[in-house]
């Protein structure tokens, strides 16, 4: 996997951590994945992926959205980072801030 492709996966965990306060405990019964990208497999595997092993550890199923929604709650952005200019501004300058990830992720 590609660098590039290991920082596209990593951000979904980042906005993930963001809304959680960081590692607090998380209630995913009013979470929503939203995933802007309509082409690039390996993103479209990811969000399936995502979804499947939430669903296994929690028996949740993530409704998936190709919007942002008007209000950013409880939701897990999958995409590519030519995808932050679309997220809410605070949000993509957090992500911005964050150090390169490494080979191994």
């Amino acid at each position: 996997m590609t660098f590039f492709r290991l920082k596209t996966l990593f951000l979904l965990l980042v906005f993930f951590l963001i809304k959680t306060e960081c590692f607090s405990q998380v209630d995913l019964s009013q979470s929503k994945i939203i995933c802007l990208e309509k082409k690039d497999k390996v993103v479209k595997k990811s969000v399936q992926v995502l979804q499947q092993e939430v669903q296994k550890r929690t028996s949740i199923l993530l409704p998936v959205q190709n919007k942002l929604p008007k209000d950013a709650k409880n939701i897990i952005f999958v995409g590519q980072e030519s995808d932050l200019k679309q997220l809410p501004q605070k949000y993509a300058e957090i992500i911005q801030r964050m150090p390169s990830i490494a080979k191994d992720g």
